[in-house]
């Protein structure tokens, strides 16, 4: 792993959250760190019936370079992946923070604000 990189996208990732977080504060979008150190940054989002979670990590297998994030919700009540998004290897962090804040306005904005 290249740990300046990872490192840094672990950073911008966290103050992307921080601004989401703000921005979504009125519609009742809750945002929750479950982990941050040196190796994973793990935050839980939630609103009434949806469930998200963005992983920055170095997965020992997975569809994502270092960021994931997937939203759940439910469908006829039965529960649903309705949101996904990962990194790719070669991606910059500008690349990777941009499709992430993206991807994460545009699955609030269908799902999260009336």
């Amino acid at each position: 792993m290249d740990s300046t990189s990872f490192t840094m996208i672990r950073d911008a990732v966290a103050k992307v959250i921080r601004d989401i977080s703000l921005k979504y504060s009125q519609e009742n979008v809750m945002f929750q760190t479950l982990r941050d150190d040196d190796a994973c940054l793990r935050i839980e989002l939630k609103y009434e019936s949806y469930l998200g979670e963005v992983i920055v990590e170095e997965p020992s297998f997975a569809p994502y370079r270092y960021v994931s994030l997937q939203v759940l919700g439910l469908r006829n009540g039965i529960p649903d992946l309705i949101h996904y998004w990962y990194d790719q290897e070669g991606m910059s962090v500008k690349e990777t923070i941009d499709g992430l804040s993206d991807a994460l306005n545009r699955a609030l904005e269908d799902n999260c604000v009336d």
